[in-house]
């Protein structure tokens, strides 16, 4: 769940960000639509600050006609078709505006059919988000991060590694391991700052 308080902890200003909520896939891309046309018109105004849109997620955004169908229908591949359709369709859009989008998505490994097949990665929801994305950056769950408070052990965090799979790298994988610290461990400043700065020597 996104935290304003946390953002304003961690030196964002939440009076400068926007939350749009949808409920079905098709919301969620005539939303981004929208808002690119806003962009567009501010960018014709000569506003040149810049501006991020974060689609959280991509994966959690359900097409109605999944969501309203009888138990037992199927529907294939019904997200990839209209997220490949829509990003083709806005692409010109999005570079036209110089907008930073960030699509936070899921992916899978495909189960072998027979000792010789190997697993696959599946990008839910479509391969076109990938194929036109500048950067992608997966993320793979590391060591926990634990802290013992009166003779208990207590996670109050994981190890998080990056992988940049996409990118002017020339085919290299890059790869860099981060903490990611529960909300509500931190809960000052001060806390955050001294937390920073212990991890200066060991990233």
């Amino acid at each position: 769940k996104f935290s304003m308080g946390r953002l304003k902890l961690m030196g964002g200003k939440p009076e400068e960000v926007m939350v749009v909520q949808t409920n079905t896939l098709e919301e969620a891309w005539d939303g981004f639509e929208k808002i690119l046309q806003e962009v567009t018109t501010l960018r014709e105004e000569g506003v040149k600050t810049p501006m991020m849109l974060v689609w959280d997620s991509v994966a959690a955004s359900v097409p109605e006609s999944i969501m309203t169908s009888e138990s037992g229908d199927f529907h294939v591949a019904v997200e990839a078709k209209m997220n490949n359709k829509n990003v083709r369709r806005l692409r010109q859009l999005i570079e036209k505006t110089e907008l930073a989008c960030v699509f936070i998505n899921h992916y899978y490994m495909t189960q072998p059919k027979s000792k010789y097949e190997q697993s696959e990665l599946i990008i839910k929801g479509g391969e076109e988000l990938a194929f036109l994305s500048t950067l992608i950056l997966r993320t793979k769950q590391g060591a926990k991060i634990m802290r013992t408070v009166l003779g208990e052990e207590q996670q109050i965090g994981r190890v998080t590694r990056f992988f940049v799979h996409k990118g002017h790298f020339h085919g290299r994988t890059i790869t860099k391991d981060v903490n990611v610290v529960d909300l509500g461990i931190l809960e000052s400043a001060e806390e955050l700052a001294a937390y920073q700065k212990s991890l200066r020597g060991t990233l």
